[in-house]
């Protein structure tokens, strides 16, 4: 799945917050002047759809929390593997205790030097090992209390960790199909916003220079009717992966 900065270079110069807060402001003028665009042939149901199409952007998740849910499972599969490590550990000194050093069944635990370096790949073969070999030889570990309920807790520890690792990647999945969504869906907003607002300027030229200015996009600070060139939007380029630079398809 793309990331948001992939899915578009350019845009105008509103982020997304700007957006749904512009996008908001005109829908109450569409309203208010329902009438007059209704007398131009734009039928109520537009608007109202216009506003409605707002009310859903609000609602979507934003890349802040898309990314807080993505953080909660890496949290937890920390968790797990933190946990593995210690199960590990104890492995390797009951294997120390029960057998004779130099010995080749002390020397499949010994090949690890030191857990806690472990990637999380290495971290998984290893436990994977391990926990199959003393659960064959789990008579050997009767002096230190290792147990097949042991062996058996272990294998579900690691089960749990992969399952968490699955659940991340569906987490950044989801994340990523939300931005997509919300960009599409933004980026519609801005163009029928973009439209009903030239229709609007058109309806009040010459009648209220007050009501034509509302229609101005981006206004400066000399935008009248008579000086539309102040319209013109800056064109941005936008490397985030966030909310904070979120540009749109005009």
């Amino acid at each position: 799945m793309m990331k948001s900065k992939n899915i578009t270079k350019e845009g105008f110069n509103y982020t997304f917050p700007e957006l749904v807060m512009r996008a908001t402001e005109k829908s109450a003028q569409f309203k208010r002047d329902e009438v007059h665009f209704v007398g131009f042939g734009i039928p109520s149901s537009r608007i109202q759809n216009f506003e409605l199409k707002v009310a859903e952007l609000k609602t979507l998740p934003t890349d802040l929390e898309m990314e807080g849910n993505k953080m909660v499972s890496t949290e937890l599969k920390q968790q797990l593997a933190q946990e593995l490590r210690l199960r590990l550990k104890k492995l390797i000194v009951s294997a120390k205790t029960v057998y004779p050093e130099g010995s080749s069944k002390l020397r499949s635990y010994t090949i690890i030097d030191a857990p806690s370096q472990l990637t999380d790949i290495e971290l998984s073969f290893h436990v994977n090992t391990l926990e199959r070999l003393t659960r064959l030889n789990i008579n050997d570990f009767t002096e230190v209390g290792l147990t097949l309920e042991f062996c058996d807790s272990l294998f579900a520890l690691q089960d749990s960790f992969y399952n968490q690792y699955a659940d991340i990647t569906i987490k950044i999945d989801d994340r990523d199909n939300a931005t997509a969504i919300r960009w599409t869906k933004a980026n519609e907003l801005y163009k029928e916003m973009a439209t009903l607002c030239e229709i609007g300027k058109t309806i009040f030229e010459s009648v209220s220079e007050a009501h034509y200015n509302d229609y101005v996009l981006y206004p400066t600070s000399s935008s009248t009717k008579n000086n539309v060139d102040d319209e013109t939007p800056e064109v941005i380029e936008d490397d985030t992966q966030g909310d904070t630079t979120i540009p749109f398809n005009g």
